[in-house]
């Protein structure tokens, strides 16, 4: 009920004036009270930051995939190949590049099957081998088997070799044609150039190894047929009939990968008539295999 604000008197809801003193009687308002105003959020706050995590996202994906280029081998790219002869070798060699490699190969791994070798009159040779270095330079760490006719009769044999010192026969392995052997060498200390030989017969069981120290220029590595050098001369090639080579593979800069993953030579042997001896498959479609087989003279 409202009072005279002057005598203070109450009156009626809808007295007009007091009774008493006759002041104007107000009616009472209710206290104001501020609007209350809600701070709005710009526009498009929400999409500003969806686009900032979507920017931390993609520098994450890039980085990845740099990391992942400069770790792994580029297989989507075709690297560089070339076609060469050779008065000792036919198989394939990978190198950082064709004309100017990189010491980086740290090692290299192959499987082939032992031949079996046509015995006939007369001294003839030939060995199935990985090795590291050999194609730019004179340095050479390899191993491997040897298939060869002697006046006759068939000689089969496992080996390592550090040139230019003389190969060394592995006498605890006895291998036969139609075995297969896996070879790698690895190189595992860089400061004192230690490297590691294991070779091994998958078929019998039988295996070597051995740490080696040698001053390689690590510029290449190789799977090969070879008519090895007898008395300083290049043997005669033995009848061999052909070695398949399967699962190569080589490390360089860090990155392991197969023969087509890296540049890559192809090795001819040809004689002095430049008349081919051994011919060369293509490589398989896995890109790490491939066959030598002999040629006969007629």
């Amino acid at each position: 009920m409202p009072y005279c604000q002057k005598c203070g008197k109450q009156h009626e809801e809808d007295a007009a004036y007091c009774s008493y003193c006759g002041t104007r009687i107000e009616a009472l308002q209710p206290p104001s009270q501020e609007p209350v105003v809600q701070e709005a959020k710009p526009r498009g706050s929400q999409h500003l930051r969806a686009i900032e995590v979507a920017g931390i996202l993609f520098i994450v994906i890039v980085s990845a995939a740099i990391i992942i280029h400069q770790t792994m081998p580029n297989i989507l790219s075709p690297q560089p190949t070339q076609t060469l002869t050779s008065s000792d070798w036919s198989g394939y060699s990978v190198s950082t590049s064709l004309k100017n490699p990189q010491p980086t190969v740290t090692s290299v791994t192959g499987s082939w099957t032992v031949p079996s070798v046509t015995p006939t009159q007369g001294y003839s040779y030939s060995a199935a081998w990985i090795g590291v270095g050999g194609q730019f330079d004179q340095t050479l760490i390899q191993t491997g088997t040897q298939h060869d006719s002697l006046n006759g009769d068939q000689s089969y044999s496992a080996w390592y070799e550090l040139l230019p010192d003389l190969p060394i026969t592995i006498t605890t392995m006895q291998i036969k044609p139609g075995d297969i052997i896996k070879a790698t060498i690895t190189q595992t200390d860089s400061i004192t150039n230690t490297w590691s030989i294991n070779i091994s017969d998958q078929t019998t069981g039988q295996s070597y190894r051995t740490s080696v120290v040698y001053e390689s220029t690590m510029l290449s590595a190789e799977w090969v047929v070879e008519r090895p050098t007898i008395g300083n001369r290049v043997g005669a090639l033995a009848n061999f009939g052909s070695v398949k080579f399967t699962d190569c593979s080589a490390t360089m800069g860090g990155k392991t990968g197969k023969i087509t993953d890296f540049p890559s030579s192809q090795f001819t042997m040809i004689n002095r008539q430049n008349v081919a001896l051994v011919s060369l498959s293509s490589l398989g479609q896995d890109g790490s295999s491939f066959t030598a087989s002999y040629i006969p003279i007629s």
